[in-house]
């Protein structure tokens, strides 16, 4: 009886995977898959909606740097969406910033609009999967965190990929690995007030900047710069600044940091209570580097 019960403890702490057909996009199937526990919570479960990275060049939304983050968090009671979307810059090798501003952007803009047709459809099902309509919240790894941060960047400003939303929906909350926005103007401006933001991001970052990059009029903001711009904004933040680490910290803390991440979300998101943090972590004697990530050594990173 004892084992029996052993057993059956084991296999009901395993969420269960399941996969759907979101939309198809240039006759590709962009496909999502769903972690919750078995059974329903009263009320409906928060909703995390995941982006993976790779340069929007490549991964998979089951790749296995990510299954400790989904499992946590579905263990805790959320339920988790892992989504596919297009490759914007897979077969694109720009050789310069002004050739690489346009092709990044239509990357972006296309993970952007696969991000909001998949929480569309995730909203069409709320109520089958059980979940809170009022607590999706999206996160991304590296390009998948650019593409989430935009998305709400977008949305805040009433971007025209927005009006793929639906009228009046707010994302809970926003959780970046390594990060950035890109804004054609001097300063990052929010026209709603934007959710609360979770940042996760090494000092020195050779693949997205931490700070910022800047071509005249254009503007990469990594996660410093977005921290210092939602606290003019006045809005709820937390940036974990990692000191001395590089693009690692795109997918370490999905794996070595999921109390921190899970409390955020908690106090921030769930609880809605006002938050402006920024922490610096790293390994003791470990110094911020004194040079940002210059653009020619974005563009010699990212497109080999």
């Amino acid at each position: 009886m004892l084992v029996l019960l052993y057993v059956w403890n084991v296999v009901a702490a395993t969420p269960v995977k399941e996969t759907f057909t979101y939309a198809v996009k240039n006759g590709v199937d962009l496909r999502m898959d769903k972690y919750a526990m078995p059974g329903k919570a009263a009320g409906g479960q928060p909703c995390v909606i995941f982006m993976f990275g790779g340069s929007f060049r490549g991964g998979t939304r089951d790749s296995k740097t990510y299954l400790d983050y989904f499992n946590d968090l579905a263990g805790h009671g959320y339920t988790v969406v892992s989504i596919d979307y297009r490759l914007g810059l897979k077969d694109v090798k720009p050789q310069s910033m002004a050739e690489t501003v346009p092709a990044l952007k239509r990357a972006i803009d296309w993970a952007v609009e696969d991000l909001y047709d998949a929480t569309t459809f995730a909203l069409k099902h709320a109520g089958e999967w059980n979940i809170n309509p009022a607590q999706i919240i999206i996160s991304g790894s590296s390009a998948g965190a650019i593409a989430v941060l935009q998305a709400e960047y977008e949305r805040c400003n009433s971007g025209p990929l927005a009006a793929n939303l639906p009228r009046g929906f707010r994302y809970a909350g926003v959780v970046g690995f390594a990060g950035a926005i890109l804004a054609f103007s001097n300063t990052l401006q929010w026209e709603k007030m934007p959710a609360p933001t979770i940042l996760f991001h090494g000092d020195a970052d050779d693949t997205v900047p931490f700070a910022k990059l800047k071509l005249e009029n254009i503007m990469f903001c990594g996660s410093q710069e977005i921290k210092e711009q939602l606290d003019r904004r006045g809005a709820s933040y937390a940036l974990l600044q990692f000191a001395g680490n590089k693009h690692e910290v795109s997918s370490n803390p999905l794996k070595y940091n999921l109390p921190e991440v899970r409390r955020l979300i908690e106090i921030m998101v769930l609880k809605s209570m006002p938050v402006n943090i920024h922490a610096l972590l790293g390994k003791p004697g470990v110094k911020s580097p004194d040079q940002p990530l210059s653009i020619e050594d974005f563009i010699k990173t990212n497109f080999k």
